[in-house]
């Protein structure tokens, strides 16, 4: 399935991060079954979200970083 194939590649691009895999036709599902996960189902949507947000970024800024060294070998073999 296409969330764990993802799942698998985030775990492996950011081994640091604790990812977590729900799923749920929308946000009060995620307060209804996981309530209990957290005191309060806010803080886990909140924590969540902002992780998320943090995830992005990162992969934004990786995926950044491959394409400025996609760019350097380029030019080093336009050089040549």
């Amino acid at each position: 399935n296409d969330a764990m194939n993802r799942l698998v590649e985030v775990e492996a691009e950011l081994p640091e991060a604790d990812i977590v895999l729900v799923k749920a036709h929308n946000s009060n599902d995620i307060r209804q079954v996981y309530k209990n996960y957290f005191g309060d189902s806010k803080d886990f949507v909140s924590l969540t979200l902002d992780g998320a947000g943090k995830l992005v970024s990162q992969l934004e800024k990786q995926a950044t970083k491959k394409k400025v060294t996609k760019k350097k070998a380029a030019a080093k073999t336009e050089v040549k």
